[in-house]
């Protein structure tokens, strides 16, 4: 059982909450839809449209981030994707530059770069960023992991050092959403932009008991804690940075099944979204988009 809490531990911070490359072998069925992939860079260039309320075939949609809007998991990422589904959905050209493992440095990185032909034209911007920026929280992690398997650790494994880095890569964060808004506005001055709050993968990991700062918690609370901390500065941003904020933490928390790969029993702790997940990313997605 120790090993199962502490591999779960270290995936949902070592994961950055869903963009960790993580090698894990997972089962699930997944059929094979009929959806058209989103546009290579080759494609013909979409003129820009007039603001509309709510996506239409006129719209160009860019979608940047982190493995969640990147796919990781899927059987086919860029059919099954939720930027995939919903250019099926709504007929408009949709472009994915989201890289698994991204944080929000990273995408600093990708905007300087330049390379992003389809910014310009985009009258839509999807963000789903941020989430890594927890990933240095692992490296604490990693001696009581190395103790656990060679059976000299002790028994209860205090988070309470995890949760500082968790809090140092948050703040790191406040620091980098406000520049990633204004590199984007700087290709794109007009697209509406949409960023993504971020779900809390282990909502249901109840029975599994961490301590911090001497108190006894779920696991669920602490990742909880965690991922609301970073979708305030998501929330407390949007006014001053001109974005809309898509509200996911709370939809995934009240979703009667299952949208992730993570098992509450602890025999798959994958914190990414399953083809559910993608399905109902789209629909949240497409309703913020005003």
């Amino acid at each position: 059982m120790k090993k199962i809490l502490v591999f779960a531990l270290c995936l949902i911070l070592c994961t950055a909450m869903f963009g960790c490359e993580v090698d894990i072998n997972m089962s699930v069925d997944i059929d094979e839809p009929s959806v058209p992939q989103e546009n290579s860079e080759q494609s013909v260039e979409a003129s820009l449209p007039e603001q509309t309320e709510g996506l239409t075939a006129d719209d160009v949609v860019v979608f940047f981030g982190d493995s969640i809007a990147a796919g990781y998991g899927l059987a086919d990422e860029e059919k099954e994707r939720y930027s995939s589904l919903i250019a099926e959905e709504y007929g408009c050209a949709v472009y994915n530059y989201a890289v698994s493992g991204d944080d929000g440095a990273d995408l600093l990185e990708l905007l300087a770069e330049g390379n992003c032909e389809k910014l310009k034209d985009a009258t839509v911007i999807v963000l789903s960023i941020g989430a890594n920026n927890v990933l240095k929280a692992a490296d604490a992690l990693i001696p009581y992991f190395e103790s656990l398997q060679n059976g000299t650790a002790s028994e209860t494994l205090d988070v309470t050092d995890v949760m500082n880095e968790v809090a140092q890569g948050i703040d790191r964060f406040k620091t980098e959403l406000p520049q990633i808004i204004a590199s984007l506005r700087r290709v794109n001055p007009d697209a509406r932009i949409v960023f993504q709050t971020v779900y809390n993968p282990y909502r249901d990991f109840t029975e599994f008991k961490v301590e911090q700062n001497g108190f006894q918690l779920s696991f669920a609370a602490v990742s909880a804690s965690s991922v609301i901390s970073l979708n305030d500065v998501i929330e407390q941003g949007a006014e001053e940075n001109g974005y809309t904020v898509c509200e996911i933490y709370t939809p995934f928390k009240e979703y009667e099944g299952n949208l992730i790969n993570a098992l509450p029993d602890g025999s798959n702790v994958d914190p990414h979204p399953n083809k559910e997940g993608h399905k109902y990313l789209a629909e949240l997605v497409a309703k913020a988009v005003k």
